[in-house]
């Protein structure tokens, strides 16, 4: 399993992917349906979806990792993730916010690395959040996160994703 993992973080952003027009909130909704959500929580989905010209594969991917590692690390049998997205002028701003345990601040750009995970219990490879940072940063994008559960509990990762893509 680490080794088809790492294979295919290594292709992320390599493989003749080739943009296309995206309805963005078809694919929110899609990998929300998708996943197994625990009884006790609640996700929403709200903002502004576009349709764009992407890879929706790799937003696919981004959105179903995000969300899969809010529901995973969360340390509570009830719990709400919020996906939110704005519509700006060149670029679609994603927010993937929970009411988890929250991330220090010290773990921030380590959880972003292959194989690195803050909960051994879960069962996590510890790719999820590594593919994120790599198709992001592939699709030209940005990715943030806000979390300090000495402040204030839970995690928000905000994306910045290109609405197009140049050829």
């Amino acid at each position: 399993d680490m080794m088809t993992a790492l294979l295919d973080y290594a292709s992320v952003g390599r493989k003749s992917e080739i943009a296309e027009p995206v309805d963005t909130r078809r694919i929110v909704e899609a990998v929300t349906r998708s996943l197994a959500i625990p009884a006790g929580f609640r996700v929403d989905i709200d903002g502004q979806w576009p349709h764009i010209t992407t890879v929706a594969a790799a937003l696919d991917l981004v959105l179903r990792n995000l969300l899969q590692n809010a529901l995973v690390h969360h340390d509570r049998p009830q719990g709400r993730v919020i996906i939110t997205a704005e519509d700006g002028r060149r670029t679609l701003k994603i927010s993937v916010a929970d009411d988890g345990p929250g991330i220090d601040p010290a773990h921030h750009e380590a959880i972003l690395l292959p194989f690195r995970s803050l909960s051994a219990a879960s069962g996590s490879s510890g790719m999820g959040l590594a593919f994120v940072s790599r198709a992001v940063t592939a699709i030209g994008g940005r990715l943030e996160i806000l979390s300090n559960p000495s402040e204030q509990r839970g995690a928000t990762f905000y994306l910045v994703w290109p609405k197009s893509l140049e050829p």
